[in-house]
């Protein structure tokens, strides 16, 4: 599996996949070849710190050859942490996940694959901060589970971004639902910072562009 970690000044806007029709040839013994899996997000589940029903969206994208995790509430603050009640406690660490589960369904005669995970994510840490995103994920049937880290350093303030690539796809049965699993967690450590400093990482998209995509790869059957 190739893991790649990308430092990134500016988040940029992925340019988006489009599948276009393919016109099957006009004979009576020959039906129009199917060209849409009409993909279905079904079951979803989510639990942990960093997520819960109405702050997560799941959507497929790029004409069903991706699938979008997008948070809304997903924020690890250490250090100096302001609180509702105007107090301001020293948090010498913080972690938050968010473990999904759902299932995938869609036409007779298609089967998928996942081929590449991409995540990004922003970072503001201070000096003597480190931080770390991990995202594990795995389809029912495959034979590991992926795993995608950022290891980050204070002092940043910047987007990051991380893409796994999956050397051998594993295709699902034909046209059955296939039940998948990603669990994303976030940590900073600002036990050696500064005691009026403050640094967090998130994957809240309300702020920035961030998401976590999982690219399908998809065939007839």
């Amino acid at each position: 599996m190739k893991r790649t970690l990308v430092g990134l000044g500016a988040a940029t806007a992925a340019a988006g996949i489009v599948i276009s029709g393919l016109a099957a040839p006009a004979s009576a013994a020959r039906p129009a070849r199917n060209d849409d899996p009409d993909v279905k997000i079904t079951d979803v589940v989510l639990n942990g710190t960093g997520c819960k029903k109405g702050d997560t969206s799941i959507i497929m994208s790029n004409g069903s050859k991706a699938m979008d995790v997008i948070f809304s509430a997903f924020t690890a603050q250490a250090g100096a942490v302001p609180k509702d009640n105007g107090t301001t406690p020293w948090v010498p660490r913080a972690n938050k996940n968010c473990q999904i589960n759902l299932k995938l369904s869609y036409k007779s005669g298609w089967t998928f694959a996942l081929t590449t995970v991409t995540a990004r994510g922003f970072a503001d840490l201070s000096k003597k901060t480190t931080g770390k995103q991990i995202t594990t994920y795995y389809f029912a049937g495959m034979t590991e589970t992926g795993e995608g880290t950022s290891n980050l350093e204070g002092p940043i303030s910047e987007t990051y971004a991380y893409s796994d690539e999956i050397k051998t796809p594993n295709y699902s049965e034909c046209g059955k639902t296939r039940a998948f699993n990603m669990n994303a967690r976030v940590q900073v450590d600002a036990s050696k910072s500064a005691k009026d400093s403050l640094s967090e990482i998130t994957l809240d998209s309300k702020s920035i562009d961030v998401s976590t995509k999982y690219y399908l790869g998809w065939k007839n059957c």
